[in-house]
C-alpha cells in the first residue's frame, strides 16, 4: 500500500500544527460530524475528478493532478478526523485492512467498468476509513507512489497555509 505507516504519521503530525493555526482564525471549531462532513464533500469531488469513468458526457479525458488533489484533501479531513476520534491508535490498521480487502476482492482494476464498480462503493461507504482506503487503491491504479502522496501532501498543505494566512 502507498500509504504507509511512516507516512500516515507524517500527515497526522502535519494535520495537528495546521489544525491549531486554521482553529485560531475559525467560525468554529468542528465537531467530529462537523469533520466527517467536510470530508465525504471532498471524496465527492474525488469521485468527480474521474471524467472517464464518471461523465459519459465529456470527452475530456482524467486529470491525474486533480485527482490526486483530491484525494489529498480528502487525507487532510481525514487526518483531522483522527483528532477528534478515538480508534484507539489504530486507524491506519483500519484503513490498511480494508485497503488489503479491496485488493483481494477487486484485485488490478483493468477496465473503466471495473474502476466505476469501485467509486460506486466509494460513494456509498458512511465510514471515513473505507473510503480513504479505496481512495488509495485508486490511486495505486493510477500508477501513484508513496513520492508522490508525499509531495502532493507537501505542496497542499503548504498551499493551506498559505490560504490561512490570506484569510481563504
Amino acid at each position: 500500500m502507498i500509504l504507509t505507516r511512516k507516512l500516515w504519521d507524517y500527515v497526522t503530525d502535519k494535520q495537528v500544527a495546521l489544525d491549531a493555526t486554521i482553529l485560531k482564525k475559525a467560525k468554529f471549531e468542528p465537531d467530529l460530524e462537523d469533520r466527517k462532513l467536510a470530508f465525504f464533500v471532498e471524496v465527492a469531488e474525488f469521485i468527480k475528478e474521474w471524467r472517464d469513468e464518471v461523465k459519459w458526457w465529456s470527452v475530456k479525458p482524467n486529470d491525474n493532478g486533480a485527482i490526486i488533489e483530491e484525494a489529498i484533501d480528502c487525507k487532510h479531513f481525514a487526518a483531522g478526523i483522527r483528532l477528534v476520534r478515538d480508534f484507539g491508535g489504530n486507524m491506519y490498521e483500519v484503513i490498511r485492512n480494508t485497503h488489503d480487502n479491496y485488493e483481494l476482492t477487486y484485485g488490478k482494476l483493468e477496465t473503466a467498468k471495473d474502476v466505476r464498480k469501485v467509486l460506486r462503493q466509494l460513494q456509498r461507504t458512511d465510514h471515513e476509513t473505507e473510503a480513504l482506503a479505496v481512495i488509495v487503491y485508486l490511486l495505486e491504479h493510477l500508477g501513484f507512489t508513496e513520492a508522490d502522496l508525499k509531495a502532493a501532501y507537501d505542496a497542499k498543505n503548504a498551499e493551506n497555509y498559505q490560504r490561512v494566512a490570506t484569510g481563504y
